[in-house]
């Protein structure tokens, strides 16, 4: 097996691990700013009066993560990576294809479903970025809220 087939290989797989790996620290960032917000809103709330244009500042900021922390999680389809055995048998196994050719239609398909999940984790990304900008507002209209309560 020629090691140029192989570092391709290994590559995508690293690659396709981080995007794993960034998936997951989206999840857990905006899952704890969730856990915050909800913490925040409910001491903050508890010691003050909830009237006030405010507090439908920080509900609907504390609505915004709540629905980015859903997004997170709905519609993973697009980072399933598809195996496809039957196809690689037949076209490499059998024809007693080498190695390095199995490694090289590995790494095309692999290419294609990176470059599908960097776009959907980009989206992501972006609405992560906007949770914590909503928790940063809600924690900001709460606290304002209650100094002036």
């Amino acid at each position: 097996m020629s090691s140029t087939a192989k570092i391709a290989y290994n590559d995508l797989i690293r690659g396709l691990n981080g995007q794993a790996a960034d998936l997951e620290s989206i999840r857990s960032h905006v899952n704890i700013a969730l856990s915050a917000g909800g913490v925040a809103a409910a001491f903050l709330l508890g010691q003050s009066s909830t009237n006030g244009w405010l507090i439908g500042v920080a509900v609907g900021a504390f609505g915004m993560i709540a629905l980015v922390a859903g997004y997170s999680y709905f519609s993973v389809r697009a980072f399933v990576y598809d195996f496809v055995g039957r196809e690689l048998v037949a076209n490499y196994v059998d024809r007693a294809s080498s190695p390095d050719e199995m490694l090289r239609e590995l790494v095309i398909l692999g290419e294609q479903g990176y470059k599908k999940n960097r776009v959907e984790l980009n989206r992501r990304w972006l609405a992560h970025n906007l949770a914590l900008a909503a928790f940063i507002l809600e924690i900001v209209a709460l606290l304002v809220h209650f100094s002036f309560d």
